[in-house]
């Protein structure tokens, strides 16, 4: 009997990942494996730990007033033996990013980073006043 796709999709992800655990504790301990019971190697792991949070971070904060549009799929051309593949409209968005930055004074980051990004859309019209209130209070989202 042929399995219809979520029954083939539910089998093959718990093929994969079935045997991982749900706690992060379990987590950890099938990720250490037979080194879960070494404690040079578990102290290693704390004082990394606490050198990762001791690392100082910077916050910057910056508002893009832009529409955002989905990208377009990228294209292909062919001139002679060469292939040239592009994305309309990257350039201009590269430039748009550019004046922004150089307008803004951001710092250069040039070092790993964290990144939260918050995009305001319109609120659809579909939306009752009080989901329109909700979604404004960012407590749920169009």
């Amino acid at each position: 009997m042929a399995l219809n796709i979520k029954e083939r999709e539910d089998k093959l992800y718990d093929f994969e990942f079935g045997k991982i655990p749900n706690t992060q504790a379990e987590r950890i301990a099938y990720i250490l494996g037979k080194k879960k019971d070494n404690q040079k190697f578990n102290e290693m792991i704390v004082k990394e730990g606490k050198r990762i949070k001791r690392i100082k971070r910077y916050k910057v904060s910056f508002t893009l007033w832009k529409i955002v549009k989905p990208s377009a799929r990228p294209r292909v051309n062919t001139q002679g033996a060469y292939i040239n593949m592009y994305v309309p409209r990257a350039a201009a968005n590269g430039a748009y990013f550019e004046l922004f930055y150089k307008d803004s004074k951001l710092p250069y980051i040039d070092t790993p980073c964290e990144l939260n990004i918050k995009i305001y859309e319109k609120t659809p019209t579909s939306f009752s006043i009080k989901n329109t209130v909700l979604a404004e209070l960012g407590l749920i989202r169009p």
